[in-house]
């Protein structure tokens, strides 16, 4: 059994177009941001 291949010859974007490098890239990005904001927000407290 062989897997269809999307790309048509001389295509040069897949089927889907860029939305899923773009999805994936902002959630990565979204995730460093978010960990990066908990670290420092961490050693930005006062210790009591």
């Amino acid at each position: 059994m062989k897997l269809k291949n999307y790309m048509k010859e001389g295509q040069k974007l897949p089927l889907f177009g860029i939305g899923p490098y773009l999805i994936y890239g902002i959630g990565l990005f979204t995730a460093i941001c978010i960990i990066l904001f908990v670290y420092v927000l961490k050693i930005g407290k006062p210790d009591r």
